[in-house]
């Protein structure tokens, strides 16, 4: 009789611990991995050719924490000689990183192109390229706000 009640209650411990253990395998996601968005990465801004100084920055106005975003900035130079040209990119006030700075030569134009992280406590910021050669260059300030 001791045995009858025994294999019940073990089958029914095993019943239990078997419906209850969930075998299925889902991907653990770390909510603060950041997240490359090329719909809001740019690598060029706009300036006529006419022009005979000018810089332009162009990018995103809006961003989220975590994510990695392209912001282009080009100088044309006074001395049409575009290699003497650099740029120095900065945070002015936000919780961002530069990660990566690519300077290049385009026809007359010299071109930077800067990635930026949002870190998670991004509320909001500014970033700011000061493009300068031998005959002078300018300073733009960008302000991204939280999406």
């Amino acid at each position: 009789m001791k045995n009858l009640l025994i294999y019940p209650i073990l089958m029914i411990v095993v019943f239990i611990f078997s419906c209850s253990n969930d075998n299925s395998i889902e991907p653990i996601v770390d909510s603060t991995d950041p997240i490359i968005n090329d719909s809001q990465s740019v690598t060029d801004c706009e300036l006529p050719v006419t022009a005979t100084v000018g810089i332009c920055v162009d990018g995103t106005d809006f961003a989220s924490p975590n994510e990695i975003i392209t912001f282009a900035s080009k100088l044309i130079p006074a001395s049409n000689e575009a290699s003497n040209n650099q740029f120095l990119w900065s945070i002015v006030d936000g919780n961002m990183e530069i990660l990566d700075i690519e300077n290049s030569i385009d026809g007359v134009f010299a071109k930077s192109v800067v990635t930026i992280k949002f870190n998670s406590d991004f509320s909001g910021g500014r970033i700011k390229v000061n493009a300068q050669n031998d005959f002078g260059g300018g300073i733009v300030t960008h302000s991204i706000d939280l999406e």
